[in-house]
């Protein structure tokens, strides 16, 4: 299992021939190939399509599993709506605009509040995702809504941190990134559970594979959970100390096709009777 952003990407958001040809080899010796990312399921196919996979795709951070290619939905692990609507209000207090996010039977979701609310912050994510935006009162927008799998929050630092120090109180999991895949910092506000350790333990049940046999590879905060618990746990790079340290191994970092090299030392080179060195 790979995370995407700063795992399977390079620096410049790509899949180098390297990293490609490594996939490939994995597949082809039989391997399950499979990706955990924080973007949403339609931005995760995408690179599993890219990449010729077919298997349940972990998205949300862990929130969501689909399958890969019918999108067919093996687990959701929402946030109760009164704690979305609690974020919501929380984001609300402190001048931003609340983005919530849904796994509905007809595809993904995405509901904000009222134009007169937007900010510099969040103006990427309303840019790209525009066409698939629904705007709604922020009073109501968990209401008569299905449990989202995440409410985010785009927005200056300091202001996220109170945003977070009001909801480490409630059940709820925290994710800040300081610069997020919309060059500005991000919270998001999660089921308790909800993690790609978690997904990962799924999939494994799911499908009987021991997770003595299961090889995770990452470089972020949101990946601690799956390298943790993975039998192999791989981190890149250029992770930060907290990641490393969790892992059992490390990489090279994804300006040096790290993945790849993870990938040919820890699964093929075993596979062909090879000790990792």
């Amino acid at each position: 299992m790979m995370d995407i952003d700063g795992t399977l990407l390079d620096e410049k958001g790509k899949i180098t021939p390297r990293t490609r040809a490594a996939v490939r080899s994995a597949l082809e010796a039989g391997i399950l190939v499979t990706l955990a990312t924080a973007r949403r399921h339609f931005s995760a196919a995408l690179f599993a399509a890219d990449l010729g996979l077919d298997a349940p795709i972990v998205s949300y951070d862990g929130a969501l599993i689909c399958e890969h290619p019918d999108s067919a939905i093996w687990h959701t692990d929402p946030l109760p709506a009164l704690l979305g609507q609690a974020a919501i209000d929380a984001i609300k207090r402190y001048g931003m605009q609340p983005i919530v996010q849904y796994s509905l039977p007809d595809g993904e979701h995405v509901c904000t509040g009222p134009e007169s609310g937007d900010t510099v912050w969040e103006a990427n994510y309303l840019r790209i995702f525009s066409a698939q935006i629904e705007r709604r009162s922020l009073d109501d927008l968990c209401a008569d809504e299905h449990d989202p799998l995440r409410v985010v929050a785009f927005g200056p630092e300091d202001r996220l941190e109170l945003v977070a120090a009001e909801l480490r109180r409630l059940p709820c999991q925290l994710y800040f990134n300081p610069l997020g895949s919309y060059h500005s910092p991000e919270l998001s506000v999660m089921s308790p559970t909800a993690s790609k350790g978690n997904a990962l333990s799924v999939i494994a049940s799911r499908l009987n594979i021991p997770m003595s046999q299961t090889v995770t590879i990452g470089d972020s905060f949101n990946d601690i959970s799956m390298l943790g618990v993975a039998g192999l746990g791989v981190a890149m790079g250029q992770a930060p100390h907290e990641v490393r340290t969790t892992a059992h191994v490390l990489t090279l970092p994804n300006t040096d096709d790290g993945a790849a090299v993870a990938i040919e030392r820890y699964i093929l080179s075993t596979l062909n009777g090879h000790h990792p060195r």
